[in-house]
């Protein structure tokens, strides 16, 4: 911090001032409440103030804490010692000077505050003051205000203490206690002295000291002794008095420290303690406590190693007080059975380039017949040497775990890193298939690529867990088995570890007979199905099976739709104009009935509902798959659609192809209200015909097969569609096609 002169910002400085000139009718802490909310703030701790930014100290200046100032000591002759304490009486704080400082190219300017305050008894007046900073920073043309310092003094109590006599004069030693506060909080306590003296003829006798108390009252955070009180109880007799009885007491600083934890870059951590020494106590200071002299004392004790030593400090009080004109010594302790507590030498972790391990050598001794035990510290810092992998390797554990290790050589020390890896094979659930025929033939098996599936860390490990799907299966389904293994990084070093992945040679499967089952009517033979994986991890031999169960219809029965058809689905019925009357003579067509039954996978068509067959099967010229490998692979037509309409915009038809020839296809077909549909996977037509041809298209008044005219069942694998035939209501007709 410099001081500075100022010139461009004199007027934000002045401003600042004519806020500042009132501080002599204003109080402090109004003055200082102006402070500006923006992005910039300040902070202050005993010693400095703080502009900060962004969360970042950008300048500062010095301004301390509270200083002290009371009247020293005097006499004053009184009638007699009756002393009462009055008030504290406080004027409000004024600025005395100020000084204009700049930091780190931010301008400020630092105002001394003072306020005076007069301490009131019965017999005297005490006059003091106390003394301290605030700040101001001037800062893109704006005003911070330092936190303020929230400084004040309060009194606290006073005490007499007789000291002695000379000649007619009997003195009486007056002591003020005051309590000085900083930032909010108690910041220590300051004392005022007076003494008074009063005639009297009452001659000293005799004076002696009568006993005398020692207590340890506080202690440190290592739980040292901190504080102690020492006590003498005393009496004088007087000629026209006569006895008077007196207790003197006083507080004693005692401390025991090691110094601050330090770091030393040594060539190795090869370090030997050896023997202490514990030097003689020496006087280094004195102190007054009112009446009471106390002389100060430290002593040393040194703990060495083949390296270097620490220096453990001891320090403790001896007073002495006068009463009536004798000296008394008062009870005091020093440090006894000073003792050499060993050290130990613990790791840390490396940093910097360099190993680490924390020496820490304790002392102990006794205060008081309190024990006293401080710990010196030390980080010993030793150059790292290069790491290497010597060798490596993976061993079997059993069958879900190997063990990935390797070998690191640094400086002459070799150690062993490792980590257990797990594998397995997730075999599928247990199914259930329904199948054809027990004729089943093994398909070849497909193994996928592996797949990422998890990673975590484990120690100095990254590892990394891996599926990869391993397929089996027959002509009628597949299963899936999963093969799991895992894969670890050796992060410290980035060094891949050796790992094993699942190998499969063979697969096959085996069934075996189970009992007869009845579902929906039908009856199935079971067999339960087991297909097995084999190979090796690690050169070691495994195994998984996938377990399901099969059902095949009971031969014997009849069947009339093919298995790949799937479960029934729906049935409709509609009237549709017949095909072979309307294109061979391209004039209107004469409607017939339509009955289409819809499957999981394709439609069974009836014209004139009649289920059309070749001797006991279904004619594939009416079956249709509604997508082209189905119909490819079972030699039927695919249901595709297509549009179709003659020059007579009152008739238009839809199609679509289920043998050589094209047939009306699903479509709508709306008469006043009524509805005239059509079945097809996923895609209707509307069609509008005037209501004057409905009989002329011979499709009749009532053309609404659903819901009034039409109804299906399914029962088992067996759908029955109920109809009105040529849409008479009258006559009521059926038709069935089974699945088993």
């Amino acid at each position: 911090m410099k001081k500075i002169k100022f010139s461009g910002w004199l007027s934000v400085v002045l401003l600042a001032m004519v806020v500042l000139s009132s501080c002599d009718d204003k109080s402090v802490d109004t003055v200082i409440r102006t402070k500006s909310v923006a992005s910039v703030d300040t902070d202050r701790d005993e010693t400095h103030g703080y502009l900060i930014e962004g969360g970042v100290k950008i300048a500062k200046v010095e301004l301390g804490n509270v200083w002290f100032w009371i009247a020293p000591n005097d006499t004053t002759v009184v009638d007699e010692i009756n002393l009462a304490h009055t008030k504290l009486d406080k004027a409000k704080a004024v600025v005395r000077d100020s000084i204009n400082v700049e930091d780190n190219g931010v301008k400020a300017r630092v105002y001394t505050y003072r306020q005076t305050f007069e301490d009131k008894y019965n017999l005297y007046l005490k006059q003091g003051y106390i003394e301290w900073k605030e700040a101001v920073f001037f800062y893109k043309e704006k005003v911070y205000w330092v936190t303020p310092a929230n400084a004040a003094i309060d009194w606290v109590s006073v005490k007499t203490a007789a000291v002695g006599r000379e000649k007619s004069l009997a003195y009486t030693l007056c002591t003020s206690d005051y309590k000085l506060s900083f930032l909010g909080k108690e910041l220590r306590q300051e004392q005022g002295l007076k003494t008074l003296a009063t005639e009297s003829t009452d001659e000293l006798v005799s004076v002696e000291k009568t006993g005398e108390k020692f207590e340890i009252l506080t202690y440190d955070s290592n739980n040292n002794p901190k504080t102690a009180r020492s006590t003498i109880y005393v009496q004088s007799h007087w000629s026209i008095s006569g006895l008077h009885r007196d207790t003197l007491s006083v507080l004693l600083n005692v401390r025991s420290y090691a110094p601050a934890r330090d770091e030393k870059v040594l060539s190795s951590f090869d370090i030997q303690t050896k023997t202490h020494s514990v030097g003689t106590a020496s006087k280094y200071g004195n102190r007054q406590d009112g009446v009471f002299s106390i002389e100060q004392y430290r002593q040393l004790q040194t703990l060495k190693n083949t390296l270097f030593d620490k220096v453990i400090t001891y320090e403790y009080e001896k007073p002495t007080v006068v009463y009536c004109g004798k000296t008394f010594e008062m009870p005091w302790r020093a440090f006894t059975a000073i003792s050499d507590g060993g050290a130990t030498l613990t790791a840390m972790s490396a940093s910097g380039g360099y190993d680490r391990k924390l020496y820490a050598h304790t002392a102990t001794a006794t205060y008081d017949g309190k024990p006293v035990k401080n710990v010196a510290e030390t980080v010993l810092k030793v150059k790292q040497a290069t790491p290497t992998i010597t060798d490596e390797g993976l061993d079997w554990v059993d069958g879900n775990t190997t063990k990935s290790w390797i070998k690191i050589k640094t400086g002459n020390q070799t150690e062993t890193k490792s980590i257990n890896l797990k594998n397995k094979i997730m075999a599928p659930s247990k199914v259930t298939k329904i199948i054809a025929s027990w004729s089943i033939t093994r398909k070849a098996a497909q193994k996928g690529s592996k797949k990422l599936v998890n990673t975590q860390t484990s120690g100095d490990f990254q590892v990394k867990t891996y599926e990869t799907p391993y397929t089996v299966g027959n002509n009628f389904f597949t299963l899936e088995f999963t093969l799991q293994h895992q894969e670890a990084v050796y992060t410290p070093m980035s060094h891949t570890m050796r790992h094993a992945e699942y190998n499969i040679t063979s697969d096959s499967f085996t069934t075996s007979a189970l009992s007869d089952v009845q579902n929906s009517g039908k009856t199935y033979e079971r067999k339960s199905y087991t297909h097995s994986i084999s190979g090796t991890f690690l050169e070691h031999a495994v195994s998984s099976s996938a377990q399901a169960e099969l059902w095949v219809e009971k031969q014997g029965e009849e069947r009339e739709t093919p298995h790949w058809l799937g479960n029934p689905v729906s049935a409709l019925y509609s009237r549709v104009p017949d095909p072979t009357y309307f294109l061979d003579n391209n004039q209107n067509a004469k409607f017939v009935d339509m009955i289409v039954f819809e499957y999981e996978h394709g439609l069974v068509v009836c014209p004139e509902g009649v289920v059309k067959k070749s001797g006991n099967t279904l004619d594939s010229h009416y079956i249709f798959a509604f997508d082209a490998t189905n119909a490819s692979k079972y030699g039927v037509k695919q249901c595709i659609h297509a549009s179709w309409s003659n020059s007579n915009a009152q008739k238009k038809y839809s199609a679509a192809y289920y043998d050589s020839r094209t047939y009306p296809s699903p479509a709508t077909i709306s008469i006043n209200n009524g509805l005239w549909s059509w079945a097809g996977k996923g895609w209707t037509k509307s069609i509008t015909v005037q209501s004057q041809h409905a009989n002329v298209m011979e499709i009749g008044v009532e053309v609404t097969p659903t819901p009034t005219t039409q109804s299906y069942h399914i029962n088992g694998g067996k759908i029955t569609i109920e109809y009105c035939k040529n849409n008479n209501r009258k006559d009521r007709t059926d038709t069935s096609l089974d699945l088993r």
